[in-house]
């Protein structure tokens, strides 16, 4: 952030303390420390991906695994890998 964006952030806006960045709300800096701490809390059903946003982790399902596998329920699941590349 340059020092002219300094005016525009609220006295109270959250802090992270490992990079500087200001936050609109405590909720999305700490979404924002997982960047920091490693933790990635949305596992994928269907390979050992994991990530530190559901969105990332929908928009890895569908490339890799084809949009049947973002359907299917972890449980119905069974080793589907090879059916969805020729797609």
């Amino acid at each position: 952030m340059s020092s002219g964006d300094d005016n525009l952030v609220p006295p109270t806006a959250p802090l992270c303390r490992a990079c500087g960045r200001h936050f609109t709300c405590r909720a999305s800096l700490r979404r924002h420390l997982w960047i920091h701490t490693g933790v990635k809390p949305h596992a994928c059903h269907h390979c050992p991906f994991s990530c530190n946003r559901r969105s990332n982790l929908e928009r890895h399902v569908k490339r890799h695994h084809g949009p049947v596998a973002s359907e299917q329920s972890p449980t119905s699941h069974h080793n589907n890998h090879s059916s969805t590349a020729a797609i």
